[in-house]
Parts: C-alpha cells; structure tokens; sequence
C-alpha cells in the first residue's frame, strides 16, 4: 500500500519543523492540526496564536510502508546530523500546554508514582492525565515496571 514521507513547514520562514509518514496525508495533517501529534502539537499551538497555519509538503510516494519509514528514519537522522531544529529532536521540541511534562526525563519519584496510581486502580489514560505525560510512555514505564 502507498505511503508517503511529508514535512511540515512554518510557511512564515519557510523552515521544516517536522517529518513524517503517513499513508493517508490528508487525515494526517489534520490530525497534526487537531493537536493530536504530541510532537508536534506544542509548535503548531505557537503558530496558531501568530495566526499561522503549517504547511504539508509531500517528499516521496513510496510503495509501501517499509520503504516510507526507512525514508523518514535517514531524513531525520541527516537532520540531526546536520543539527536542525525539528520536532522529531529534542532539541527542536515544544512542549504543549496540555502535556507540560512531555519528553521531560523519568526519575524514581515519577516512576514510583506511577506505579501507586496503577496499584490504586488507575487506568494509564487516567495516569497520564495526573501526570501530564503521554499515554505510550505510561505504557513504557509500567512495562518496564512489570506492571503492564
């Protein structure tokens, strides 16, 4: 099946701040408008209250997945090898103001309050909500602590 790698640009410089796959762009770039992309949800709500909507360019339709992922892995690996601010990088992430927490480093003290919520009964959507982080790093931390 057909996949496409794409970048989104801030159309005010002109300047890439994201790469990605997707094997429907039109649904994805919504999603990322919707700030359903954590990655790059922070950036687009700093465009949106300058008024500015991103823009998606398409750079390969690849014939499958495979091929699109290993597109998009080399595009943001010569990216961070050429240090550029993008949002797939850490030092081109913007934190968004519903999940301040977001790519910020695990310690004990958060570890071990995941746990106290899992062993309470909490779900990890309601765990990650108390903790303004993401629903897939909660999965991670309770994998890790064996508590899937």
């Amino acid at each position: 099946m057909t996949a496409y790698v794409y970048e989104l640009i801030d159309p005010a410089s002109d300047i890439r701040f994201y790469i990605g796959m997707t094997k429907n762009p039109q649904v994805r770039f919504h999603q990322h408008l919707a700030g359903r992309s954590i990655s790059t949800a922070g950036f687009i709500e700093q465009l949106a209250a300058r008024g500015v909507k991103p823009e998606m360019r398409i750079l390969a339709e690849c014939p499958s997945s495979q091929e699109a992922y290993g597109l998009e892995r080399s595009l943001i690996r010569q990216a961070s090898r050429d240090r550029a601010t993008i949002c797939n990088l850490r030092r081109g992430w913007v934190p968004h103001s519903s999940k301040p927490n977001h790519g910020r480093s695990w310690n004990h003290h958060d570890k071990d309050r995941v746990a106290a919520l899992r062993r309470s009964g909490a779900d990890r959507n309601t765990i990650a909500r108390e903790l303004g982080r993401s629903r897939g790093s909660i999965r991670g931390v309770l994998r890790r602590l064996r508590m899937t």
